[in-house]
C-alpha cells in the first residue's frame, strides 16, 4: 500500500530570492513561484538515478511558472531549480 502526505508548499529564500514549489505531491502540473530574481531560472526534473526527463527555463521577476509533468509515470523525482542567486533541489512526488 502506498500512502502520500498532504499537499505541501516548499518555500526557499536565499540572497533576497524566494522560491515556492507546489502542489507536492502533484497529479500532473507543478507550479514554481519565483520572486525577487534577476536573470533566467532553469529547471530540470530527473529520476532518482540521475537521468534527466524534463528541462526548461523561466523568465525573471515575480511570476508563477507551471511545469506539465503529466507525461511522466507516477513516482518520485527530483526537481532542480537553478538561478543566478541560488540552486535548489527538492523531491517531487507525482501521483
Amino acid at each position: 500500500t502506498v500512502t502520500y502526505s498532504v499537499v505541501k508548499v516548499v518555500n526557499f529564500k536565499a540572497d533576497g530570492a524566494a522560491l515556492s514549489i507546489y502542489p507536492n505531491p502533484t497529479k500532473g502540473r507543478v507550479n514554481v513561484l519565483v520572486s525577487d530574481l534577476t536573470g533566467k531560472v532553469s529547471y530540470t526534473i530527473v529520476q532518482l538515478n540521475g537521468k534527466t526527463l524534463l528541462s526548461g527555463a523561466f523568465g525573471n521577476g515575480n511570476s508563477v511558472n507551471t511545469i506539465d509533468v503529466s507525461s511522466l509515470p507516477a513516482g518520485t523525482y527530483l526537481i532542480n531549480i537553478i538561478g543566478n542567486q541560488f540552486s535548489k533541489t527538492e523531491k517531487l512526488i507525482l501521483q
